[in-house]
């Protein structure tokens, strides 16, 4: 069995990472450990690095940007791979698109992970196995084969859109929000009540509203994102939360603006510095726990994100979706890129790539009735949903298929979870100095409660 040196790795994703990599034993090891033998220079020739370089080398993607040792361990094993013959891979590891119902910061087990070997699918300025998935899609695969993944997307789709199904909630959505606005019926939530009233007011204006201007009755969901996140750091296109509401609220300032905290935040598990106030400023409603993605998805014309996965959720629910930053689902066709439009170089150079890559074609008369758009997501669930990630169900203990997943997913409201990382991370939660931020976060969401109550 071929050896996987796994570096940096946290204690809780040392627990279930052998679960994905069957074909490999992992060794652990400490990234200041590669970093000492990087920094002294040692021959390719000498024990140490014959060793390293004669495995395959494992991280956790997003640490790239905040440990420069395994930035530069990937470099060298990168270069190593280019002038020798030796069969040594990296893998970039990350959380999949449907992951659990439960976050994983509260160490809900993922059901999927995405170990990609070329790059990551968040930063946009190098390709990655999707796009190249993707690109095989479109020029190498046969009829026969595709015509099984299309139907097999298809279907995925209208699972996905019945079940509620979106990353960390899997069928948790309100059902019946649709229903509580058209009969504006009162509830013990405040904020909820007020944001029924206001919707039912902004529609009823709308409607009325005699120069019939679409900008008018624009309803547009804006998702935030934690601010140390790697889609922000690599691919953000120098967007931040605060800078994207301010612009979507300048070129829309009639429309219906719902701001959602990410849920990371909310719980105080990652750090979030936004203005509360000046959210309040520009947001017709901001949303905590009371709506989900799913929820605000459904209700809303228009999804504006810098990198969120809510992007992708809504495209697959055919709204309209902008782009500020360059995630994975961007340059394709399928979204309005503001930052390609404004040249930002990453965007670019992004672009560049994936416009090559032609969604939108079809292999089977079958599919001939479809719309573009249509065939361009169903391929892009292809991609990313089927072919991209790798799915281990931690019920039945095998790797298993998106399908089987979202059936596991369904059966329960919490997924399998880590109670002793949980406890031991909320009992040293205090004593941990980059929760500070995020708990000072949570008090201004005080000022929001007292506004619903006005």
């Amino acid at each position: 069995m071929n050896k996987l040196l796994c570096v940096g790795l946290s204690f809780w994703k040392k627990i279930f990472i052998q679960k994905y990599l069957k074909t490999y034993k992992c060794i652990f090891m400490s990234s200041s450990y590669f970093n000492k033998k990087f920094s002294k220079h040692i021959s390719i020739k000498s024990n140490d690095n014959n060793f390293l370089y004669n495995n395959s080398l494992a991280f956790w993607a997003s640490t790239i940007i905040r440990d420069q040792n395994i930035n530069l361990i990937e470099k060298e094993y990168q270069k190593n791979a280019h002038s020798s013959d030796k069969q040594s891979t990296v893998l970039h590891i990350e959380d999949g698109f449907i992951r659990s119902n439960g976050l994983g910061s509260n160490f809900y087990y993922p059901y999927s992970l995405v170990i990609d070997k070329t790059g990551i699918y968040y930063d946009p300025k190098n390709s990655c196995d999707l796009e190249k998935i993707l690109y095989e899609l479109a020029n190498d695969l046969d009829n026969e084969e595709y015509l099984s993944l299309f139907e097999r997307a298809n279907s995925l789709k209208d699972l996905i859109i019945k079940n509620n199904i979106s990353k960390y909630s899997v069928g948790n959505s309100n059902n019946s929000i649709a229903k509580l606005i058209i009969t504006n019926q009162p509830l013990d939530n405040q904020s909820l009540n007020r944001f029924i009233r206001d919707y039912n007011e902004f529609i009823k204006k709308a409607s009325t509203n005699n120069n019939n201007s679409t900008n008018e009755k624009k309803i547009i969901f804006v998702p935030a994102q934690v601010d140390d996140d790697a889609s922000i750091v690599l691919g953000g296109c120098g967007y931040s939360n605060i800078s994207l509401l301010r612009e979507v609220r300048k070129n829309n300032p009639n429309s219906f603006i719902i701001f959602k905290i990410h849920p990371d935040a909310l719980s105080g598990n990652r750090e979030c510095e936004i203005n509360i106030k000046e959210v309040l400023s520009l947001a017709n409603y901001i949303c905590t726990y009371e709506l989900t993605n799913i929820d605000c998805i459904n209700l809303c014309n228009e999804v504006h994100t810098i990198s969120s996965l809510a992007g992708f959720e809504a495209l697959i629910r055919n709204k309209k979706v902008y782009c500020y930053g360059m995630p994975f689902y961007a340059g394709y066709g399928l979204t309005v890129d503001i930052s390609v439009e404004k040249k930002h170089p990453i965007a670019l150079e992004s672009y560049s790539r994936r416009n090559k890559i032609n969604l939108f074609s079809v292999k089977s008369n079958l599919h001939r009735h479809l719309s573009s758009t249509d065939i361009g997501i169903n391929n892009l669930i292809i991609g990313s949903l089927i072919l991209y990630p790798t799915y281990y169900n931690w019920d039945k203990k095998c790797i298993s298929t998106v399908e089987d997943i979202i059936d596991t997913l369904l059966q329960k409201s919490c997924s399998k979870q880590n109670k002793l990382c949980y406890w031991f991370s909320k009992l040293t939660k205090p004593f941990r100095k980059n929760f500070l931020n995020t708990n000072n976060l949570l008090e201004q969401y005080q000022i929001k409660e007292n506004y619903f109550k006005n």
